[in-house]
């Protein structure tokens, strides 16, 4: 925390455009305290740090992450990026699928965690839709707010049966959950859990 704490204090007061005295008279502490920090030999206390910031108009976050090993929508996105970017498009169809896995086990809290981060759009939008559709799909089920970038006009693709299973197109319309549909996507019941 020392390291970064001083970082964030020098990066702060620099975008602010304030002097170490400036910054100091701003918060009620002494100019040395300042540079100790940024020089990184001392560490304030969370308040103390809070305040400095804030005095250079800037916050910061600090929030608790779950260490459960699940990859988020953005990570599985920037796997299909990279799939469909070396031509190996089954294999981002499987990631897109491992999506659901990763989704389909974890508790509403968690599941907001792991769909929060706007996802990197693909060069092929069925699969920008798919990811979105499948986001859509569990945060529904899981009755939870959906993330406003899943109606990004870029995650909606021209009708596209996701199967490689020919002649079952009608089946398909029928068995598709509302949110793959509204993106465009028609889809077996039998492919959503094909890893």
């Amino acid at each position: 925390m020392k390291l970064i704490a001083g970082t964030l204090l020098q990066e702060a007061r620099s975008k602010g455009g304030l002097s170490q005295q400036e910054l100091a008279n701003r918060c009620g502490v002494s100019k040395s305290q300042v540079t100790r920090i940024e020089l990184h030999q001392i560490q304030p206390s969370l308040p103390t740090l809070f305040r400095l910031l804030a005095a250079a108009n800037q916050d910061l976050e600090i929030r608790a992450v779950t260490k459960d090993g699940k990859l988020t929508a953005s990570q599985i996105a920037e796997q299909v990026f990279k799939e469909l970017a070396s031509g190996d498009e089954e294999r981002a169809f499987r990631t897109c699928i491992a999506l659901m896995d990763e989704l389909s086990t974890v508790t509403p809290a968690r599941l907001s965690e792991l769909v929060d981060e706007v996802p990197v759009l693909c060069s092929d939008d069925r699969y920008n839709a798919l990811i979105a559709s499948i986001v859509e799909h569990f945060c529904s089920l899981a009755k939870i707010e959906v993330p406003l970038w899943t109606n990004d006009p870029k995650r909606f693709c021209s009708p596209w049966y996701a199967s490689d299973i020919a002649g079952l197109e009608s089946i398909a319309v029928h068995e598709t959950p509302p949110a793959f549909a509204r993106h465009g996507i028609s889809i077996l019941a039998s492919e959503l859990s094909r890893v």
